[in-house]
């Protein structure tokens, strides 16, 4: 069933979203060895990743983009690991090595 609405209803609607003015810094953090830690600043959900790296003093090493989602991914020994499922529903987990940029 659809329904007509006036103009100056939907108008009263959208008036009452509110957005962020800005958009957050970063969706998560992914400890890493050593101290380190992964801030991860855009992902989506199954293509890709972008991590800014940072020693155990806080300072910034490099940025990182890497082909996986953030979802379930750990970083050890210089390697992502990340638990992906295939066609028939198996999991695995896959790894993948990275360079700091």
């Amino acid at each position: 069933m659809k329904t007509a609405h006036s103009k100056d209803f939907i108008e009263q609607c959208l008036n009452l979203i509110r957005f962020p003015k800005y958009k957050q810094y970063f969706s998560k953090f992914v400890p890493m060895d050593e101290g380190r830690l992964a801030v991860v600043v855009d992902s989506s959900e199954f293509d890709s990743s972008t991590l800014d790296i940072f020693d155990r003093q806080g300072q910034f090493q490099g940025r990182v983009t890497v082909p996986v989602s953030s979802n379930g991914l750990r970083i050890k020994n210089g390697k992502l690991y990340c638990l992906r499922t295939d066609e028939e529903g198996y999991h695995f987990i896959k790894r993948y090595s990275y360079e700091l940029k």
